[in-house]
C-alpha cells in the first residue's frame, strides 16, 4: 500500500512547477498529463526518496530529464519506492 505523507504547501507549489516544466516538452515527457506527473513526483518524494525539489526544478535539462524519466521508469506505483537501483541526481540521500 502506498503511503502519502503530508506534503507542505511549499512542496506542492514546487511540484506543480516541476510538472509544468515536464509538460512543456511533450516529446520528452514520459507522462500523458500534468496530474500524473505530480502524483509520481509526490509518491517518490514521500515514500523513501526525498527530492531536493528546488534543485530539480532549476536543474540543467540533462539532469532534469535523467531524474524525471528515471522516476517514470523505475517507480513502483504500489509502494512509491524506486527500484532497479535507480537514484535521482536530486535525491536528498
Amino acid at each position: 500500500m502506498t503511503f502519502f505523507a503530508r506534503t507542505a504547501p511549499e512542496e506542492i507549489a514546487l511540484i506543480d512547477k516541476i510538472a509544468q516544466r515536464i509538460m512543456a516538452d511533450p516529446e520528452l515527457s514520459p507522462y500523458a498529463n500534468k496530474m500524473t506527473a505530480m502524483i509520481e513526483i509526490i509518491l517518490t518524494h514521500c515514500n523513501g526518496t526525498p527530492l531536493a525539489l528546488d534543485a530539480l526544478l532549476a536543474a540543467d535539462p540533462a539532469s532534469f530529464w535523467h531524474d524525471i524519466t528515471g522516476i517514470a521508469r523505475n517507480l513502483d506505483r504500489a509502494t512509491g519506492k524506486l527500484g532497479n537501483g535507480f537514484t535521482p541526481r536530486h535525491a536528498l540521500h
